[in-house]
């Protein structure tokens, strides 16, 4: 049972769930003006041994002080804080207002997005995770949930980092993060940096299109195939097939050469040629419906019974999913 205050500044509101040892709250720091609020993750540990629990302790702290670094990007979640007491592991992050994109924008049988609203999009995106990946991290689990449409500005907010978040019992395998539909086809055997690529793209996929992940078709190669097209210009084609290949070694390796690829699209608004893609029409809505570093140093740590959860738990504000 969570106390209502944790040390003596950050008061629990009200509980937003748990997935394995991890709870989600919603609190306030009582030390800041106005109370602002925030979001608090606690992390209990599966074992009490005490060996294990000073490898948890090393580890908690060093993976906690890579999301404060993360954190300093404009469009993550800062981390306020992170602490341990009575006998479990907190962290403390600043609460983003707004809707994610699975709401609304992305939602099902939303409207399909334009080819200028997509390539918007993956630009925007492509930046922060040239970010991440810099910092030698893999997101693990991008989808329309863990992206945010920030009130305050309008810009996206990547949330929802579970692809650090998983530290088992001694010979367990070890779970992949990830979203069925989004997840990349690698990504049960172990991420690369092209399995955020794959997730992005899949979810562009969905915006331009409408159609949710679980209803593209596949060949047998496991590659996304429709036999109905809908009409983009060759460039965004392009770029969509290879970020989306199920092979990860034929997709591009990074954000900065899917971005660099992305800037050579002709500009659509200028008439570019169309060509079909690989991705399925639908009809519009009817109006009264109107492994980095850090992933590879998790595999090793496989041995700490601990779960750590970085990402957001149920909605609030839809920010968590």
């Amino acid at each position: 049972m969570l106390i209502s205050k944790l040390c003596d500044r950050y008061e629990i509101l009200h509980n937003l769930g748990s997935s394995g040892a991890v709870s989600t709250y919603v609190a306030r720091d009582t030390h800041l003006p106005n109370y602002p609020q925030c979001i608090v993750k606690k992390i209990v540990s599966a074992s009490s041994d005490l060996a294990s629990l000073k490898q948890v302790r090393v580890y908690f702290k060093r993976e906690a002080e890579l999301l404060g670094i993360l954190g300093a990007h404009a469009q993550i979640p800062k981390l306020i804080d992170y602490f341990e007491a009575n006998g479990a592991f907190y962290l403390v992050q600043e609460l983003i207002e707004g809707d994610s994109l699975n709401k609304d924008e992305i939602a099902p049988r939303h409207l399909p997005w334009s080819e200028i609203d997509v390539i918007k999009f993956l630009n925007e995106m492509l930046g922060i995770l040239q970010f991440v990946h810099e910092h030698q991290v893999i997101h693990g689990d991008i989808k329309p949930k863990s992206i945010i449409r920030r009130f305050q500005d309008g810009k996206l907010v990547l949330t929802n980092f579970d692809a650090i978040k998983l530290v088992q019992i001694p010979n367990q395998p070890i779970s992949a993060p990830g979203t069925p539909g989004y997840m990349a086809p690698e990504q049960a055997s172990g991420m690369h940096f092209a399995s955020d690529i794959y997730a992005l793209g899949v979810t562009a996929i969905q915006a331009l299109t409408g159609v949710e992940p679980r209803h593209l078709p596949k060949d047998a190669k496991d590659n996304i195939t429709c036999p109905g097209a809908i009409r983009i210009s060759d460039g965004l084609a392009a770029v969509l097939n290879k970020m989306v290949c199920s092979d990860y070694k034929e997709r591009y390796q990074s954000a900065v050469q899917t971005l660099t690829a992305l800037k050579q699209i002709p500009d659509v608004s200028q008439g570019s040629k169309k060509s079909k893609a690989l991705v399925p029409k639908v009809p519009k809505k009817r109006t009264d419906e109107t492994r980095s570093p850090i992933s590879k140093r998790l595999w090793k740590l496989a041995l700490i019974p601990v779960v750590v959860g970085i990402g957001y738990g149920p909605e609030f504000l839809t920010q968590y999913p």
